[in-house]
């Protein structure tokens, strides 16, 4: 995924109202559900996550595969 395209669909999915958890996917198949709109952010290409737990993860943004609702199953 671009960047750009990542940007996009975070902050659409940070700006449901009301906010809905959702999934980000790694090209690796590594999923983070992400509970709160501020737990993950966008610092040039450097995505930052935060889990609940307080750990953190940071990944390329070219390394994300898709961005979801963690009820769809099919990954479509």
């Amino acid at each position: 995924m671009t960047k750009d395209n990542f940007e996009s669909a975070l902050r659409s999915f940070c700006r449901m109202v009301p906010f809905q958890p959702f999934l980000i996917e790694l090209v690796s198949g590594e999923r983070m559900t992400v509970t709160h709109p501020k737990a993950v952010f966008l610092h040039n290409d450097l995505v930052v996550f935060t889990s609940p737990r307080k750990r953190y993860r940071l990944f390329d943004s070219s390394c994300v595969a898709e961005l979801r609702d963690p009820e769809d199953k099919s990954g479509a």
